[in-house]
């Protein structure tokens, strides 16, 4: 991820500080992002960008993928998208199967906020509640579901609620399987901090960069579900 503020710009005194530490700011939140979406999201490729090497990393979803991880659609019966308490329970049993040696036999699931409010509207169609007068709460909020084969706990991310699909998604991952695998840390280099030229630009820029990947073992103990939609009874 790159930076820059041309010469008039960081010469000019703003009220909200200096353009030069705001977009460098910018550029570092930019930076997280990517390195979120690529630890969950990327897809290993090895090409050129400006005539020299670029390469890119498989992330923790790719990987469960190819490596033996549990992965369903949401199918009720027929139906695309539906999705019951016994569906998920059956997907559940078949994610916490295996186990690594040593750890807990506990689960971390990352979702979109559409398959968190599946299950809670689940619990609702599973389950009876009574509302008596004077009453001033209504509702159900499950974050953590408990099951004869592990426990689960349940948890958003802003990201996953950016793409319609990611948000009709679930990942259920083993913590302890899960390892970052660096290269090199992330370091900014910056050019023109002594008020040299590059290429006759009359700006103040640089990059920040981090070389890393992610290293998923035992993916056979955890499960990616997909297209959750619409919660049923069952």
């Amino acid at each position: 991820n790159s930076w820059a503020v041309s010469g008039t710009a960081k010469a000019v005194d703003y009220r909200l500080g200096s353009k030069v530490a705001s977009n460098k700011a910018d550029c570092a939140l930019y930076h997280a992002e990517d390195m979120e979406r690529t630890i969950m999201w990327g897809i290993k490729h090895i090409t050129t960008m400006n005539g020299k090497p670029f390469r890119m990393t498989d992330g923790i979803k790719t990987q469960i993928q190819q490596y033996g991880g549990t992965v369903v659609a949401a199918n009720s019966g027929s139906v695309a998208g539906q999705w019951s308490r016994t569906d998920f329970e059956n997907f559940i049993q078949a994610v916490f199967r295996k186990n690594v040696k040593g750890q807990p036999n506990e689960r971390i699931a990352i979702g979109g906020d559409n398959v968190l409010a599946v299950l809670n509207r689940m619990t609702w169609l599973n389950s009876t509640n009574y509302i008596e007068a004077g009453e001033t709460k209504l509702g159900i909020m499950v974050n953590t579901i408990q099951t004869p084969f592990g426990t689960l706990k349940l948890m958003t991310h802003p990201l996953m609620n950016e793409n319609p699909l990611w948000q009709k998604e679930m990942y259920v991952l083993h913590p302890g399987a899960i390892r970052r695998r660096v290269l090199r840390e992330t370091f900014q280099e910056g050019y023109d901090t002594n008020g040299s030229r590059i290429n006759a630009v009359d700006a103040d820029q640089g990059v920040i960069t981090t070389e890393m990947g992610m290293e998923v073992g035992a993916a056979s103990t955890m499960g990616i579900l997909t297209n959750v939609s619409v919660a049923i009874a069952g």
